[in-house]
């Protein structure tokens, strides 16, 4: 089961921080258009002891600030708030946060996409 949270904000450019320090492992768009970033954390899923990914989605711009393969801190801002698709979205201006441990590397429309366990992200959702 995949958890996640919806961020909804009134202003685009909202600012976006890094939940945890570690790396970004993506950049770019999704299949829908979705404007997103992975990050590497530094920590391990303590129950799986898998590395845990962080995907920050519906971003004002691809890539964010960084790019793959770009250290970032904890609380280090990322990008901004966008959309999923277009200005004219009826879901309007909103974050779109995932967290997920697992072993899967792959270099392709973010950890969402990863075979992995699904973590609440309220428990890193203060830090964003």
């Amino acid at each position: 089961m995949k958890i996640a949270i919806d961020y909804f904000n009134s202003n685009r450019d909202y600012l976006i921080y890094s939940a945890e320090s570690g790396t970004i492992n993506w950049t770019g768009s999704d299949k829908s258009g979705s404007n997103m970033i992975t990050i590497k954390s530094d920590s391990y899923d303590p129950y799986t002891e898998k590395p845990i990914y962080f995907n920050y989605m519906h971003m004002a711009d691809p890539g964010g600030l960084k790019g793959a393969g770009s250290r970032v801190s904890k609380g280090e801002i990322i990008g901004y708030v966008g959309n999923k698709v277009f200005d004219s979205d009826p879901v309007g201006y909103h974050l779109h946060f995932e967290v997920y441990a697992t072993n899967n590397l792959g270099t392709s429309y973010g950890a969402s996409r990863y075979p992995g366990e699904s973590i609440d992200p309220r428990d890193f959702y203060s830090n964003i």
